[in-house]
């Protein structure tokens, strides 16, 4: 907490910026489009891969009752990088969607 509170020191007295330079600005840009082979995608989790193929949704695999899969990652992906967060999302996603529950990003 102490490294936080001297950190934000130096940003209010301006300690770190160049002589002239009274406040720096970072603007990002996203662009929507849509994936095809070659992009790299990136979970919440830190797992990451390459689109490798991109199929029509009926040659996709299903679920026994119809559902489509949107994603079909390498299994081994996930003990190999000890990354047992998106397992555990996904369960818990899987399960709401039983339960008919339905959460909104707005009620947090």
């Amino acid at each position: 907490i102490a490294d936080k509170k001297i950190e934000e020191d130096k940003l209010l007295r301006g300690d770190e910026l160049p002589h002239g330079v009274l406040k720096i600005v970072k603007v990002f840009i996203a662009q929507k489009r849509k994936i095809s082979i070659g992009d790299k995608m990136a979970g919440r989790h830190g797992n990451k891969g390459v689109v490798s193929k991109i199929l029509p949704e009926e040659n996709m695999p299903f679920l026994p009752d119809g559902t489509p899969i949107d994603i079909v990652l390498n299994p081994l992906g996930v003990p190999s990088r000890m990354n047992v967060g998106q397992i555990l999302e996904t369960h818990l996603g899987w399960a709401a969607n039983k339960l008919k529950f339905y959460a909104s990003p707005d009620q947090w």
